[in-house]
C-alpha cells in the first residue's frame, strides 16, 4: 500500500487543456507527488503564472526540471532562450510549510536559475523557520557557489542568494500582477502551516497547501475561480494501520471532507492533491488527457455554478479534469468526473 498526493484541475465541462487565448492567468501544476518516492510524481509545486511571470508556491522535488519541461510545451515563463538550453526562472517563491517534501526542491530553485543565468537573489516567502531552513542550504553549498564565482565567465555574483520574508496571516506580497495573501492552516502538529489566496487581473485563486478539514479554507474562496485542495481517498484511508489513521485523520483532508468544503465554498474550477492515488476510467466517452507538462489554463469567464456536492468521494463534485503536468494523468468527462478514489496496486 502506498499514498499518493496528486493535483487534478476539475471543472464543470471544461472543454480543453490548453491554455485560454485571452486569459492573463495560467496554472502550471510542476508536481503532485509526496514523500512517496514515485518515479511518476514530482514533489509538490504549483506555478501561478501572470503575464508570463511565474510565481512558485511550494518547491518539492524536481521542480525545476519539470518548468523547463514546461517551457518546452508552451509556457513562456519557463522557455529557455534556446531549446537546447531551457533556463527556468523563479523569482519568488512561496512555502505552505516545512514539511521536506514541500521543501526539497529549495535549493534547486536557488542555485539551478542562477548557474542558468539569474542574477538578483530570489525572495522566499515561509512560515517562522524558513531563515534557519534557507541558512543551512547556504552554508551547506557555500564551497559551491565560491567555486562557481571564481571561474572565468561565470553566473552572476549576487543570484545565489536568497532574501527571506518569514510571514503571519494577511497580504505578505503585492506587484502590478498579484497579491498573495496567507491564512493559517490547521496541519497535524505545525505551529505555522499557511494556505494561500492569490488574486490576479482576472481570477482569485485559493490554495490549500497541507491540512485537515478547516473552514480557513472555504471562508479565503466563497466563489473564487479556482481551489486547489489536498485530499486523501476514504478507501485509501481504511487501508492504513489505526495508528496512522490517528495522524492522518489530523494532518489531512478527506474526499468526504472535500466535497463538503466545495459545497461551501463553490469554486468555479476545483483541483485536488490526493494521498492516496486516483483511478482514471475512459467509460462513457471520458477524456483522458495526454500526460505532459502542459499548464492547467484557468479558463475566461466563470463556469456555471455546479450542483451540491454528496458526500464520500471527489467524483460528486459533477466536475471534469484536466492532466497535470508531472506526468500525471487526469480523468475528463462532462458533468460527472470519470475519478474514482481508491487503492493503487
Amino acid at each position: 500500500m502506498r499514498y499518493l498526493r496528486s493535483l487534478i484541475t476539475v471543472a464543470a465541462l471544461l472543454p480543453s487543456i490548453a491554455a485560454s487565448q485571452s486569459s492573463r492567468t495560467q496554472i502550471v501544476m510542476l508536481g503532485t507527488g509526496t514523500p512517496i518516492p514515485d518515479p511518476d510524481r514530482s514533489g509538490p509545486a504549483v506555478a501561478i503564472v501572470v503575464d508570463s511571470t511565474a510565481y512558485l508556491f511550494d518547491a518539492g522535488t524536481g521542480v525545476v526540471r519539470r518548468a523547463a519541461a514546461a517551457g518546452r510545451n508552451g509556457v513562456r515563463a519557463f522557455a529557455g532562450r534556446t531549446s537546447a538550453q531551457p533556463s527556468p526562472r523563479f523569482d519568488r517563491v512561496f512555502l505552505t510549510h516545512l514539511h521536506s517534501d514541500h521543501t526539497l526542491g529549495l535549493a534547486d530553485v536557488i542555485f539551478t536559475p542562477w548557474i542558468q543565468g539569474r542574477r538578483t537573489p530570489l525572495d522566499i516567502y515561509g512560515p517562522p523557520g524558513t531563515s534557519h531552513l534557507v541558512n543551512s542550504i547556504l552554508h551547506g553549498y557555500s564551497e559551491d557557489f565560491a567555486e562557481r564565482l571564481s571561474a572565468s565567465g561565470g553566473p552572476s555574483p549576487d543570484g545565489w542568494k536568497a532574501t527571506v520574508h518569514e510571514i503571519v496571516p494577511g497580504i505578505v506580497f503585492q506587484d502590478s500582477r498579484i497579491t498573495v495573501r496567507a491564512f493559517p492552516v490547521l496541519h497535524a502538529g505545525w505551529k505555522y502551516a499557511f494556505g494561500y489566496r492569490i488574486e490576479t487581473p482576472d481570477r482569485t485563486i485559493v490554495i490549500s497547501g497541507d491540512t485537515r478539514a478547516t473552514s480557513k479554507v472555504d471562508e479565503q474562496c466563497r466563489g473564487c475561480d479556482v481551489l486547489i485542495h489536498e485530499v486523501y481517498s476514504d478507501s485509501g484511508f481504511a487501508t492504513l494501520p489505526p495508528e496512522r489513521q490517528i495522524y492522518h485523520a489530523q494532518a489531512h483532508t478527506s474526499a468526504t471532507q472535500l466535497g463538503d468544503i466545495a459545497t461551501r465554498a463553490r469554486p468555479g474550477i476545483h483541483p485536488s492533491p490526493d494521498r492516496f492515488r486516483r483511478r482514471c476510467s475512459s467509460r462513457g466517452g471520458a477524456r483522458i488527457a495526454p500526460a505532459s507538462p502542459s499548464a492547467a489554463s484557468v479558463r475566461t469567464g466563470r463556469p456555471s455554478p455546479a450542483p451540491p456536492a454528496s458526500p464520500g468521494a471527489i467524483r460528486a463534485l459533477r466536475r471534469s479534469a484536466t492532466a497535470t503536468s508531472d506526468g500525471n494523468r487526469s480523468c475528463g468527462r462532462p458533468r460527472a468526473s470519470a475519478c474514482r478514489s481508491g487503492r493503487s496496486r
